[in-house]
């Protein structure tokens, strides 16, 4: 902060006093001087005073503030024009009084003003919300401007000496450090949790090396024998080990071989043995069943004969019983040959009854040619004539049903001539066609008319889903707008000027040693000039820059989502749905087949009429 202008009005000493900062030069020393009591430190008060409604120190109160001299009834108030991070601030401040003549208090004034492009514009009108836009603005209380930023008697020196709980309260406010206070606690669970994981892992290495086979060698339990918290030397066993049991894999392999292969020789003599064994347990076995057959071979002899003469007679029998199956076979043979002998006897009988009716039907046959061809030249008008047509090609028929024919025969004749002197007296009906045909347009044009709608209802959804998807995208990216901005704000309360605030932190430090430990983040100092990190201050800055160029660029986003909803509401106000038939596609589609064929059919009757009259 710079101080560029100070106006007194019955404040001390001064009644009337304007002190113009902004005609010392930069970085240039200027000394106050004065006897004691000529207002020296009232101007640090004057200064206090305007921002904060405070004197320097502790042990003036407001109201000791006022003049002596001052007239009853002007007020007491100061001016203070200052420039901080390249800004110009004026702050007006009026104390409270009670004007000459009246009894109750004339209450306090505070105003905040702003120099933009060459005015003043004001910020804060009112005592309480002014302080706080300051405090916020400075990023320092009235009583840590009074320790940082003036010098006042005795003051400064008593902040020098306290202890680093006492330090830890103002240099966190001055350094926004609360949120390094969280990292280090969460690092310290972190670190706890590490540790944890350690030891958890050294439980494991102690279980899993207890766990290993010494194979009572040597070499590996003196490898063993290292204790697991060792792990640099543990880490300097294992391959010892795995070299040592790869040895003794090998060395057991090899037995292993050997006594497979000594298994196997072993188990072949066994099997070998066994088999000779089972051999001469069946030779002994043998001996004895040759032995007793031998005695028991006159039994034997006498039931091989008895096998004989069964079978014998099983083959006797057999030929019994198959000479009763021929003879039941040849009976049954001569029924059958009686009945095909009936059967031919009637088929000879049918034979000449079918010659005989064939020979009538030979006779009639140009008489039936006839009908059959008259039959299809009717086919169209008279349905009927199939009952006769089939009469005539059913030969069995023909015989029972020849003289009726002959008869219906007649009667169509007559009817025939009939239709063509009905036929001769009509005329061709073109207007029905000319009818037919408007109706099959009509129904054309609503077919269209629905397949243009639904055409028309498949864009429309199309960009309605797009207009959907835009809104979408532009509700998700004012959201993230606005944590930005949010974050972005959070920033702007509390980013710190590195050049005004670079000569205040050099004081703080030459309060700390190397050894103390830090007020801010707990640990030992190490080094005065590297421990206050001005590289994260700037680091902060940077950040804010980044999160205003994103906000630049999803605003340019939102920007052309916007533009692109406005083209597809244009396009969604030109599609046009037309009213529609309330006969569903399917429905029309079979009217639609319905008048063709009726216009065919009527085209056709147009052109018999017409051929008839010819005819005639």
């Amino acid at each position: 902060m710079k101080p560029l202008h100070l106006k007194l009005n019955n404040f001390g000493p001064f009644l009337k006093e304007e002190i113009d900062f902004s005609k010392i030069d930069n970085n240039e020393l200027f000394l106050i001087s004065g006897k004691t009591g000529s207002g020296k430190t009232m101007i640090f008060d004057a200064m206090t005073y305007a921002l904060f409604g405070k004197a320097s120190t502790e042990q003036r109160e407001e109201n000791d503030l006022r003049s002596h001299f001052a007239d009853g009834k002007q007020p007491m108030s100061v001016t203070f024009e200052f420039q901080l991070n390249h800004r110009i601030y004026k702050v007006h401040r009026q104390g409270p009084y009670i004007k000459e003549g009246n009894t109750t208090k004339t209450n306090a004034k505070f105003d905040v003003f702003e120099m933009v492009d060459g005015k003043y514009e004001i910020r804060e009108s009112k005592v309480i919300s002014g302080t706080q836009f300051i405090i916020e603005l400075l990023g320092v209380n009235a009583d840590q401007f009074r320790q940082l930023f003036i010098l006042p008697q005795g003051e400064f020196k008593r902040f020098l000496i306290s202890n680093s709980r006492e330090k830890q309260g103002i240099l966190r406010t001055l350094f926004d450090s609360e949120k390094f206070e969280a990292i280090r606690e969460i690092l310290k669970e972190e670190v706890k949790k590490e540790k944890a994981q350690i030891e958890n892992r050294y439980q494991q290495i102690d279980l899993l090396w207890q766990e290993i086979e010494s194979f009572d060698d040597d070499n590996i339990k003196g490898l063993l024998e290292v204790a697991t918290q060792q792990i640099d030397k543990l880490i300097e066993n294992i391959p010892l080990l795995q070299a040592r049991s790869k040895e003794i894999l090998a060395s057991v392999n090899e037995s292993k071989e050997t006594a497979i292969k000594e298994f196997e020789i072993i188990e072949k003599k066994t099997l070998e043995n066994n088999i000779l064994k089972d051999n001469i347990n069946q030779l002994n076995k043998n001996k004895i069943d040759f032995v007793q057959l031998k005695e028991q071979q006159p039994e034997i002899e006498g039931i091989e004969a008895k096998l004989k003469l069964l079978q014998d007679i099983t083959n006797l029998l057999n030929y019994i019983e198959n000479r009763e199956k021929i003879v039941t076979k040849i009976a049954n043979s001569k029924k059958d040959i009686s009945k095909t002998n009936n059967k031919i006897l009637n088929l000879d009988c049918d034979k000449r009854n079918i010659d005989k009716e064939k020979k009538m039907l030979e006779e009639n046959g140009d008489l039936i040619e006839s009908k059959i061809s008259f039959i299809d030249k009717t086919r169209v008008l008279f349905n009927d004539i199939n009952k006769y047509q089939q009469s005539y090609l059913n030969i069995e028929r023909l015989r029972t049903e020849g003289e009726q024919l002959g008869d219906e025969l007649n009667d169509l004749i007559k009817g025939l001539e009939t239709v063509e002197d009905s036929i001769g007296n009509n005329q061709s009906d073109y207007e029905k066609i000319i009818e037919l045909n408007n109706t099959i347009t009509n129904i054309n044009n609503e077919i269209n008319i629905i397949k243009e709608n639904e055409k028309a209802k498949a864009e429309l959804d199309k960009l309605l889903g797009s207009k959907q998807e835009l809104e979408n995208q532009i509700n998700e990216e004012t959201s993230i707008l606005k944590n930005l901005e949010i974050k972005l704000d959070r920033y702007d309360k509390t980013k710190l000027d590195l050049n005004d605030k670079e000569s205040f932190i050099s004081e703080i430090k030459s309060a700390v040693n190397i050894g103390d430990q830090c007020p801010i983040c707990g640990n030992e100092i190490q080094d005065l000039g590297h421990h206050i990190d001005f590289d994260s201050i700037a680091k902060r800055q940077n950040e804010i820059k980044e999160i205003e160029a994103n906000i630049h660029a999803i605003k340019s986003n939102i920007a052309v989502h916007n533009s692109e909803i406005k083209f597809v509401n244009e396009k969604i106000s030109n599609i046009n749905i037309k009213t529609q038939s309330d006969f569903s596609l399917e429905e029309l589609n079979k009217r639609l087949l319905e008048n063709e064929n009726e216009l065919n059919n009527q085209k056709n009757l147009n052109k018999f009429i017409e051929q008839k009259k010819e005819e005639k």
